[in-house]
């Protein structure tokens, strides 16, 4: 009922049987209203063509914040061995159970398309057709929830001193930080479903394309209601158990005063590391093998080394500037991949003139190492829907995709897999800026910084639309725009390979099937702005303490270009759904009296773009605020309010489907209110 758009307030379908033709819906033969607590009905509406059984409240069976138990453990232990050396030892460890609720809109659902083609003969209806049954939660109970534990610990043990009585000083350690989840589900089973939701085949269709009919009507299930028993009968669950784990030695060496300069003393750091990582991300072999209905599994696993050495230097070039200077060189050596060492360095001055003003400028280069999902995966795969069979609509309806009919226009059910690089290289980055602090008295700090990033070799996969237009392109031999392509060119026969089509024998030779997609090191990015904050504070003697605080930050430029050959896309002036916001800014003001602390915050989220890109969206405003008492030095009890005001996204009139805002740029939390006891034990 949020939908800015009158006409697009209307039930979302709980059944629903589709004409494969684009004809009206099939008119359902009864609606259980009992369901969804007892707003299941009949609906007729001309957006959703046609007749469907379905329910306002449907996504109100869904949570926005998952159910999360949380517990932690950390403990630290040092232990003096003589005047220069300390053994020191720390652990952290955190247990955490999240329940995902699954309901209405977002619960499981059937249709066909997984184990059988996407489009079956009803022979009660006398129609070829698909549909959607989206189970209520009267048919599932809580079975379909999820559940997943975490377990993550942080560890480290080192020895730390000083080389006898000099400047030289050491920190030598071993680190540790490993994450194990477990997630368990219960989701259909493939053939079960299918046969629970069709009934025994009865024949193929009479138009000779050869899809099986059935008597969907009669079989009473997919109109009909399932229970709970039902469900779990033809489910089976779904376990994923994955781990990772870093781990390292290191030795720094420091020196605060290596040698004197007219200026000062000239300090020193230095460091060595060595270590690993792993990650296992094994997968069910039933997801693999199709099994489970809808469901598909991302498998992978490998570890790679890791070493580097790096050096710094602070150095006071004179009294007024200072320079600080580092290099650093790093190497990764996957398992199975190639070994790949790199270089960095970065270069800092400061310049204080007098004593209150400060300037700073610096510039460095860096990089990444890509993530090891990409370059160990074994196998990923989704199921993706409405997607337009470029090649087949250009060769039968031209170059003009709005023409295209059906089955061309919209299919189901498309597989695109994905597989890990072992040979993905550094993602590299060079940065510069150059800023000012200011603080006129002692109570008063203000600080300005302008920032640039330019980031290369970033990591993407070719998307699915992009593989099918080009494999069109190369298939027919000439772009949309009229430029010829040789379909025997490297990238063109690269092309082709990655998409699948089914074979002549099926009930549609040669329709889309699927795709596959590996990750390369072909994008770039850059983004600049400045940063801007100040600080006052001053006190009114028996009416307490108070600090004012001021950020700001503006982005003043960032580009992407996901392809080489592509125009840079602004994505601060883009209307592609998920822009950015430009600026962000907020206030804060702490008011400190006796045992009492109170603090105000004001956050202010500048305008995007519309959905439709045609005018910005208002700024969306939030206040959140504290208040603590120190009931004791060691026991301290406060209120905690988020979004006090309870202020939702800003109204976007053409934004017209749910949850009708950009979800990259804003939440439905709404108010958010917290209370908390903190209990220093001795």
């Amino acid at each position: 009922m949020d939908d800015p758009n009158p006409n697009g307030r209307v039930p979302f379908f709980s059944r629903e049987e589709r004409d494969a033709f684009g004809n009206p819906n099939i008119a359902p033969p009864f609606c259980d209203g009992s369901l969804f607590h007892g707003t299941n009905g009949f609906y007729s509406n001309a957006s959703n063509n046609g007749p469907y059984c379905g329910s306002y409240n449907m996504l109100s069976e869904g949570t926005l914040l998952n159910g999360q138990k949380q517990a932690n453990f950390y403990g630290k232990a040092d232990y003096q061995l003589n005047d220069n050396t300390d053994l020191y030892a720390d652990l952290l460890y955190n247990l955490t159970k999240i329940q995902y609720l699954t309901g209405g809109y977002y619960s499981v659902f059937w249709e066909p398309g997984f184990g059988m083609p996407g489009y079956v003969y009803d022979l009660d209806a006398q129609k070829l057709v698909t549909g959607f049954h989206i189970f209520a939660p009267e048919e599932v109970s809580n079975l379909a929830n999820s559940t997943q534990v975490n377990h993550a610990y942080v560890f480290n043990v080192g020895v730390k001193g000083s080389f006898g009585n000099s400047n030289w000083n050491y920190d030598a350690y071993f680190h540790r930080s490993q994450y194990q989840t477990n997630q368990r589900l219960l989701r259909p089973l493939t053939n079960l479903v299918n046969a629970w939701f069709t009934g025994p085949q009865d024949g193929t269709d009479p138009y000779g394309y050869g899809y099986p009919a059935y008597h969907l009507e009669q079989n009473g299930h997919f109109w009909g209601t399932t229970t709970p028993a039902q469900f779990r009968a033809f489910s089976d669950y779904v376990t994923s158990d994955s781990e990772t784990y870093s781990q390292q030695g290191a030795i720094t060496i420091t020196n605060t005063d290596l040698f004197s300069l007219p200026a000062g003393s000239v300090g020193f750091a230095g460091q060595l590391v060595r270590g690993n990582q792993y990650w296992n991300n094994p997968v069910d072999p039933r997801l693999v093998a199709g099994d489970f209905w809808g469901l598909t599994g991302t498998s992978g696993g490998g570890k790679r080394g890791f070493e580097s050495g790096a050096v710094e230097f602070d150095v006071p070039i004179f009294k007024m500037l200072t320079a600080d200077v580092a290099g650093r060189y790093d190497r990764y050596m996957p398992d199975g991949g190639s070994s790949e060492g790199k270089f960095t360095w970065k270069a800092g001055l400061e310049f204080r003139p007098i004593s209150t003003l400060l300037l700073r400028a610096n510039y460095a280069t860096a990089f990444r190492a890509p993530d090891m999902s990409y370059v160990f995966n074994n196998g990923s795969s989704s199921f993706n829907n409405g997607v337009v069979d470029v090649y087949n609509c250009r060769r039968l309806y031209g170059n003009d995709l709005a023409n295209c009919l059906a089955p061309y226009n919209s299919v189901n059910n498309v597989i695109v897999k994905a597989s890990g690089n072992r040979n993905l290289q550094y993602i590299t980055a060079k940065s510069w800026g150059y800023g000012v602090v200011w603080s006129p008295t002692q109570n008063i700090t203000l600080k300005s910084d302008y920032y640039h990033v330019k980031i290369a070799n970033e990591v993407s996969n070719y998307s699915l639309g992009a593989i099918l237009s080009h494999e069109a392109d190369c298939r027919l031999g000439v772009t949309v725009q009229g430029n010829p392509v040789d379909i025997n060119s490297p990238s063109c026969q690269q092309f082709i390979s990655q998409v699948v089509r089914a074979p002549v024998n099926s009930p549609v030779p040669g329709i889309l099937q699927g795709a596959t997609t590996v990750p390369i090191n072909i994008s770039r990015e850059s983004v600049s702005g400045i940063q801007a904050s100040g600080n006052y504070r001053w006190s009114w003697g028996r009416f307490g303490d108070f600090a004012l605080g001021l950020d700001y930050a503006v982005q003043t430029s960032h580009l992407y270009q996901q392809f080489p050959g592509d125009t840079p896309t602004d994505l601060l002036r883009t209307n592609s759904y998920g822009n950015q916001f430009k600026n962000i800014g907020n206030a804060s003001l702490n008011w400190n009296i006796g045992k009492w602390s109170t603090t105000v915050l004001y956050q202010r989220f500048g305008k995007t773009f519309s959905a439709n890109g045609k005018f910005t969206v208002g700024p969306w405003m939030l206040y959140n605020a504290s208040v603590q008492y120190h009931v004791t030095p060691d026991i301290t009890a406060s209120l905690i309010g988020n979004n006090i005001f309870n202020a939702r996204p800003p109204y976007d009139a053409s934004f017209t489907s749910y949850p009708y805002f950009d979800q990259f740029s804003y939440n439905p939390y709404g108010r958010l209110v917290m209370v908390e006891l903190n209990v220093h034990l001795h």
